[in-house]
């Protein structure tokens, strides 16, 4: 056999399990390179048969670090299946605990799961993680989790848990924030805010110097967007971008199927979206904090413009570096603390509005679309007039990723295999490439072509349910 597979597992500090293989030929050129997302989930699936309206308490557990995402995109396609209209107090809310379940997820991933490869260049990659960034950062580390512990306080309070929350119902929220503790969340905002600016100061000339080591890599982009602000859980239109930050495509959420289309790859559950536009492989495309920065038209928020601006990210747009990823991260924590404050100030979202008691089919499909810490997030259901799930699709953000993740897998790759360099610097640049993107690889939810039957036993040995009877 010609050539070899040079393979590296497992990839450690992400959310999930993965492997990475190498494509070498005899020369050492290194020819493919593959990021393997490794976990069958068959959410879509198993989703089939339920009554729509439970698909927001069910998918949640696809995922302990996106389950916020997963509710609201879910709920959001429930809605448009009833004709729901959601009232302006019912939004906030949800709003809320969007910005949470952000702050949640991009500081467990910076601080705690990457940040041992900023701070820790001087210990042995084999090393490096969360205990020895306690034993080296005792102070940062408790400051990072007195803030998330705010993000989840806020989960749980509009939420009913800190994870896998389930208060967003379709048309609407299931209770109010009472007054007690919606002040209680304003101090601790404040509070927060005024240790997210001791952490910043703290790291902001780390950051700059490993800015100054990154190479580019160009790639269209996609993601929510709107002209007044970052558009985070609602927006009429998702844009896409070229490599050099031209318009190439713009599209209702509902009309997604007519412009990305997912392509099967033997190598990974994962598919393969791209934009239906340009084809296969000229339209992969990148999604998460560095699509969505490039393609705001504006941000909202003095801080995180502020912040954007002092590390020049407006004069280098379209960021195509993927290290970019975790100081767009950094600025949407800012964003998301920002606008917390101004929404939890407003005494507004204290009382509640009156649900619709009788809802039914008007449509038998809906779509879902909210920006997922990692990007771009759809949910696709159909249903029947009685309101089974007849068919589901979700397109997550991990998934959207993945083809561009091997491709520079295949890039950093090809630096040190053709110098002959194949073990621990290997292993770390290509680990510190793909933590760059935050995969959750528990997300990859797609069931693919397999069959998939559930069945309940008893202890007799009997089959007391089968899902569906037949395949």
């Amino acid at each position: 056999m010609c050539g070899k597979t040079i393979s590296l597992k497992p990839i450690t500090r992400i959310e999930g399990h993965a492997k990475v293989s190498i494509l070498v030929d005899d020369e050492n050129n290194v020819k493919d390179a593959h990021f393997h997302v490794l976990e069958f989930r068959g959410f879509e699936r198993f989703l089939c048969g339920r009554p729509v309206e439970e698909a927001p308490i069910i998918v949640p557990r696809i995922c302990g670090l996106c389950s916020v995402s997963h509710h609201l995109a879910s709920v959001k396609a429930v809605d448009s299946i009833f004709g729901l209209e959601v009232g302006e107090w019912a939004e906030k809310l949800r709003l809320i605990l969007h910005l949470a379940g952000f702050m949640h997820s991009h500081l467990l991933h910076f601080f705690i799961l990457y940040a041992p490869d900023l701070l820790l260049r001087d210990v042995p990659f084999s090393k490096r993680g969360f205990t020895e960034l306690i034993k080296r950062y005792p102070k940062l580390v408790k400051q990072v989790l007195r803030i998330r512990g705010f993000s989840q306080r806020v989960i749980e309070v509009l939420g009913g848990s800190s994870v896998h929350p389930t208060a967003a119902v379709p048309g609407g929220f299931a209770k109010p924030i009472d007054r007690d503790d919606r002040l209680k969340l304003v101090d601790l905002a404040e509070e927060t805010a005024k240790i997210y600016l001791e952490i910043l100061d703290s790291i902001e000339n780390l950051l700059h110097s490993y800015l100054d080591e990154v190479y580019n890599y160009p790639t269209n982009f996609l993601a929510l967007h709107s002209e007044s602000d970052l558009a985070l859980y609602d927006a009429d239109y998702i844009r896409c971008l070229s490599k050099e930050g031209d318009v190439i495509d713009e599209f209702k959420p509902n009309e997604y199927l007519r412009h990305i289309n997912e392509r099967v790859v033997p190598w990974s559950y994962a598919k393969a979206p791209f934009i239906l536009k340009l084809g296969y492989p000229e339209g992969i495309y990148r999604v998460g904090p560095l699509a969505r920065f490039n393609i705001a038209s504006k941000i909202d928020s003095e801080w995180a413009d502020s912040l954007s601006k002092s590390f020049n990210l407006y004069d280098r747009r379209p960021l195509s570096a993927s290290r970019y990823y975790n100081v767009v991260r950094l600025v949407e924590l800012a964003y998301c603390i920002d606008k917390l404050l101004d929404l939890l100030n407003n005494s507004s979202i204290e009382r509640s509005e009156r649900l619709e008691e009788k809802i039914h089919v008007r449509f038998n499909e809906g779509v879902g679309v909210v920006e997922a810490p990692r990007g771009t997030l759809i949910h696709h259901y159909s249903v029947n007039d009685e309101g089974l799930i007849t068919g589901a699709n979700m397109v997550v953000a991990t998934v959207q990723n993945t083809p561009i993740i091997d491709e520079e897998i295949k890039l950093v790759a090809s630096k040190f295999i053709e110098r002959g360099v194949m073990g621990e610097d290997l292993l770390f640049s290509v680990s510190n490439l793909i933590r760059d993107y935050d995969p959750c690889l528990s997300c990859s939810v797609h069931s693919g072509n397999l069959p998939l039957q559930v069945e309940v036993v008893s202890l007799d040995g009997r089959i007391i349910a089968r899902l569906p009877e037949e395949l």
